[in-house]
């Protein structure tokens, strides 16, 4: 009894193996019958499905991408130039039942039909490596314009068309979706790198003229606006120091014309500046009223002013200039001599 139940279970296990499958969440599966398949054939919906064994066969893609690097190819550009490109594509299985469909005959395997598959995609990237011919050598590869990005953008829309590159069929047609396209290196026989530097050379030195030619020009610029700004600024002072020095001049001489019109008020403020040059300084000095330049300190000056009996200064032993002569001036003197008898 115990043998019997081994045998049924081992039998149950056989017969459950032969007719469920699982679909994880990663893949989709395409399910023939007797080798067909058809639009309800593809399974996209995760989990455990029945088949019929012996008729319906099971076949499961994964959907995630997958990477293929293509081998270096000799490539020329549109100047002329020989380069050798490597390039690099990630892909995934979007219509199982065509991938199915173009690859299905390589093989019972998945692998198998992946192999037939990146055969094909080998061939489509090395037709679409031929958009690099409309491009020049530096303007994949310099650095102001570089349009390699718009040279991928090329290959994948040629991959994606039906009628570009060779003629072959678009990816689309065999269930395939392009992801990625890219040039992952690009390098040059011996020939070629040798010009290339010589052309970085010659460019860079023509980068290099043109910025010391407009640093120049800028610098001249700088320099002249400097100078006429000094022109400018130097009139513009000499013209108001020519403004303040009339000023002065016409002050001066109002300054002059009210002295001699006062020649007592003249002497008691050159008395006055005297004073403050002389003893600007603080000191305790005792000098005799009767020295020049010291009268004004005498009680009755404010009166001797008025009545014209100050003694003038001497303005010649103060080291400045002698005043003018006043009308009544010698009157004035003998005026002087008397009071100076009186005193003695």
């Amino acid at each position: 009894m115990q043998r019997l139940m081994i045998i049924v279970l081992v039998v149950f296990v056989v017969l459950a193996f032969m007719t469920t499958y699982t679909v994880r969440f990663t893949e989709t599966a395409v399910v023939t019958t007797f080798g067909n398949a058809g639009p309800d054939s593809v399974i996209t919906e995760p989990g455990l499905r029945f088949k019929i064994p012996y008729v319906q066969t099971v076949t499961k893609y994964d959907r995630r991408a997958k990477f293929l690097e293509n081998r270096m190819e000799t490539q020329q550009t549109a100047d002329q130039r020989q380069v050798v490109v490597t390039t690099y594509m990630t892909w995934r299985v979007a219509d199982p039942l065509k991938f199915f469909q173009k690859f299905g005959g390589s093989g019972d395997r998945e692998a198998d039909h992946y192999r037939a598959a990146e055969g094909t995609l080998h061939s489509q990237l090395r037709a679409a490596m031929s958009a690099l011919s409309r491009y020049r050598l530096d303007e994949l590869l310099g650095t102001r314009e570089g349009k390699l990005a718009q040279l991928e953008k090329d290959m994948m829309g040629t991959l994606m068309r039906s009628d570009g590159g060779s003629g072959t069929a678009a990816l689309s047609d065999y269930g395939v979706e392009p992801v990625t396209v890219a040039i992952s290196a690009i390098s040059f026989p011996q020939a070629t790198s040798k010009a290339v530097f010589e052309r970085m050379i010659v460019s860079r030195t023509t980068v290099a003229n043109e910025a010391i030619a407009q640093g120049s020009s800028r610098a001249e610029t700088i320099r002249k606006r400097a100078e006429a700004d000094a022109q400018r600024i130097t009139a513009f002072a000499e013209r108001l120091a020519g403004d303040i020095r009339s000023k002065g001049v016409s002050e001066a001489a109002q300054y002059t014309r009210q002295m001699a019109s006062q020649p007592q008020l003249a002497v008691f403020l050159k008395q006055m500046e005297f004073l403050r040059e002389a003893y600007a300084k603080q000191a305790t000095l005792v000098f005799s009223t009767g020295m020049p330049g010291l009268d004004i300190f005498r009680p009755d000056f404010i009166t001797r002013l008025g009545n014209g009996n100050a003694e003038p200064l001497d303005v010649e032993s103060l080291g400045a200039a002698k005043p003018a002569p006043t009308p009544g001036g010698e009157k004035w003197a003998t005026s002087k001599s008397s009071a100076r008898r009186e005193r003695a």
